[in-house]
């Protein structure tokens, strides 16, 4: 699958969703678009749990700055509080954190009143994830975690990968992606999402599922090399068998493995079609011999006295044999005639490519002359 529509920021952790694709899903809402503004006073807005961004936003004092000279340019998005009741419900903010926060800083500083009217469209609290998400993709790009377990959120909501990809225009292979870097301990995320470490560790640490083991490997770790991506992976897997390359993957086949029950450790984060880890060795070895058995009796079958295979050469045992010392002997008239043949077509191809270098030597000298 294409995934050249996918840009990270490997410094930073920040995730970029660029350049729509095309998609045959039928998006089930227009979240928002048909609804009016309405203008709802600023005490009855808090931050809703479902907005997205959760790393820490910064420049609210400039961003009130801003809105307390020019007034608030954008509307927010809400959706009523969970199990609130009456006419003037409270509002949970999906979309508009760092806004709502920049208005209370200037209700603190007395620069506007708490019942201070503010432009905001209401949807419903089932939109308000892919709400929060859209107008975050569509401004300041969002922090790989966050956009991970907004992802995530959607997935335990009940919309599917392919709902996903259609709704932000992205290949399905992202959407699957983001959801493993999802299944990454809370805790590891949050040293992601402070930038304590790289995109490449978190992908590292995604290929298992084991949360222990994830934290595990990065907070015991005694020395900060053991945290580079390729010691995290090494360690995630070193009892298995690297598909890339491996000489007996090739012989036996990943269709063949994984239909006698064999399970493939995919990274979902490697172009590589095969890409991935064998978790079973000692079923990946026994194919392995049952398919040299076919092999050595198709071989004992033309005649051989005894045939013997093996999945490993064994180069002390073969240490203990020698070589046949080689003899020459005098050539047959046959391969007298033969040889003799050869000699003249090599003399005649060796004259003809000599000829052709002289002839390129002389037709520089011409040139420089006239020069």
């Amino acid at each position: 699958m294409d995934d050249r529509n996918e840009t990270i920021d490997v410094q930073s952790g920040v995730v970029e969703l660029d350049d729509a694709v095309a998609s045959t899903t039928i998006l089930e809402s227009t979240f928002g678009d048909d609804i009016a503004i309405e203008q709802v006073a600023l005490s009855r807005l808090s931050l809703s749990p479902s907005n997205v961004r959760r790393k820490a936003p910064t420049g609210i004092e400039g961003l009130a700055d801003s809105i307390a000279a020019k007034g608030l340019l954008q509307n927010l998005v809400a959706h009523p509080m969970k199990g609130a009741r009456g006419k003037k419900l409270k509002l949970c903010v999906c979309a508009g954190q760092r806004r709502l926060a920049a208005l209370q800083l200037l209700v603190e500083r007395g620069v506007i009143s708490p019942d201070e009217p503010i432009p905001v469209k209401v949807v419903t609290e089932a939109e308000a994830v892919a709400a929060s998400l859209i107008e975050n993709h569509a401004r300041e790009p969002m922090h790989g975690a966050d956009q991970a377990m907004a992802f995530r959120m959607l997935i335990e909501e009940g919309k599917s990968a392919d709902y996903i990809a259609a709704l932000f225009s992205v290949p399905v292979l992202i959407v699957q992606r983001r959801l493993k870097i999802a299944n990454v301990s809370p805790r590891l995320l949050d040293v992601f999402r402070d930038d304590g470490m790289s995109i490449e560790q978190v992908i590292a640490l995604a290929l298992t599922d084991d949360l222990e083991l994830q934290e595990r490997l990065w907070f015991d770790a005694p020395q900060p090399w053991l945290r580079e991506p390729h010691q995290l992976r090494a360690a995630i897997t070193n009892e298995e068998v690297e598909v890339r390359n491996n000489p007996l993957v090739g012989f036996v086949t990943l269709a063949a493995y994984e239909a006698a029950g064999g399970f493939v450790r995919r990274d979902l984060f490697s172009d590589d079609e095969n890409a991935g880890y064998i978790a079973d060795a000692a079923l990946l070895q026994q194919l392995a011999t049952d398919r040299l058995i076919e092999v050595a009796q198709t071989i004992s079958g033309e005649g051989w006295k005894w045939v013997e295979t093996r999945v490993k050469r064994d180069y002390s045992e073969l240490s203990a044999y020698g070589r046949l010392s080689s003899r020459t002997r005098d050539m047959t008239t046959k391969e007298e005639r033969e040889f003799a043949k050869l000699q003249k077509a090599r003399d005649m191809a060796t004259n003809a490519l000599n000829a052709y270098y002289d002839d390129e030597s002389g037709d520089e000298t011409r040139k420089s002359a006239m020069r």
